[in-house]
């Protein structure tokens, strides 16, 4: 069988995935490290494997229903904005994701970024680099609400991080949420959440509902002093608007690992008063083994004739 890997780093850090597709008699092709994946190179190298090990590029219908060998799509990841689940399986294509194992990293990243912008850490690092001494005074957590949209996996994680600051927290999701009951969470709607909330943190999929999620109008319900985080999707956030509310200070600050255009180059990079990453919230060691494993395994199932370990959802 052979397999495309265009999610890196893959096998890096533990071989173990790798060896595992070895193991079975799986030819493996990886792609360059540094270079983004465009349509037109998925198109031209995909038709002729059977199963695509993907990250978070573009994989568009037009170039899948060309591609008459492959049976399996296995997402390195959580996210499922990238393909079309519903039409992959129409031309028996399957879909697998790996959800639970990137989540505890995101998770550890928000609370990360949470405190740096409480206490101006990198702000403050980059100052003392550049010969200025100013000793930045800050908010203690404890004495912050958090607001948190999305208590899924992951925002059910951040809670429980925040549990030992004794910070008050609220949330919004478009369901029930057991979770918060058990823990006397309020759920509250979104206007109340942007008005009330210190900190707000996104963790939503990117879905048409929440496509421009945080938008100019949203903004301008947050509390000047507010602090926004997305470790979500890029487009969960209008980047322009974003941009116009840290220029004029209608919000204190923002935390972004994620972004419409990924490398980012845009405007965000000239204010001091952002925190920018690289896309890195499932980037530890830990969880980037356990994702690759299970994406591995996904193809030691289908060489099996098993069914998949855990099918992507269609919603």
């Amino acid at each position: 069988m052979k397999v495309l890997v265009t999610t890196r780093p893959f096998g890096d850090e533990d071989k173990a995935p790798l060896q595992l597709l070895y193991d079975h008699g799986c030819r493996v092709n990886r792609v360059d490290p540094g270079k983004k994946m465009t349509a037109d190179d998925l198109l031209a190298i995909l038709p002729e494997y059977d199963v695509l090990l993907a990250g978070t590029h573009e994989i568009p219908n037009d170039v899948i229903e060309r591609c008459p060998n492959l049976r399996l799509i296995a997402r390195v990841g959580a996210g499922l904005d990238n393909v079309d689940v519903a039409f992959a399986r129409s031309l028996g294509i399957e879909v697998t994701y790996t959800p639970e194992a990137p989540a505890d990293s995101v998770a550890e990243l928000t609370l990360c970024m949470i405190l740096d912008l409480l206490r101006y850490v990198t702000l403050s690092d980059k100052e003392v680099r550049a010969g200025h001494w100013n000793r930045r005074v800050g908010g203690l957590l404890k004495n912050q609400t958090v607001g948190i949209i999305g208590l899924g996996r992951i925002g059910t994680r951040v809670a429980k991080l925040l549990e030992p600051f004794g910070c008050a927290i609220i949330a919004n999701d478009v369901r029930p949420i057991e979770f918060a009951q058990k823990k006397n969470i309020p759920m509250v709607d979104k206007d109340e959440l942007y008005r009330n909330a210190d900190v707000v943190t996104l963790h939503v999929p990117l879905t048409e509902d929440t496509r421009n999620l945080v938008n100019v109008e949203v903004l301008r319900k947050m509390k000047q002093n507010a602090i926004l985080i997305n470790t979500a999707r890029g487009p969960v956030v209008n980047e322009h608007d974003l941009f116009d509310a840290l220029s004029a200070h209608r919000i204190q600050a923002a935390a972004i690992d994620v972004f419409e255009e990924e490398p980012y180059q845009g405007p965000l990079i000239a204010l001091d008063n952002v925190l920018l990453t690289s896309h890195m919230g499932a980037c530890t060691i830990e969880s980037r083994r356990e994702m690759e494993m299970r994406a591995a395994k996904e193809v030691v199932e289908l060489l099996s004739g098993n069914g998949p370990l855990v099918p992507a959802p269609l919603e």
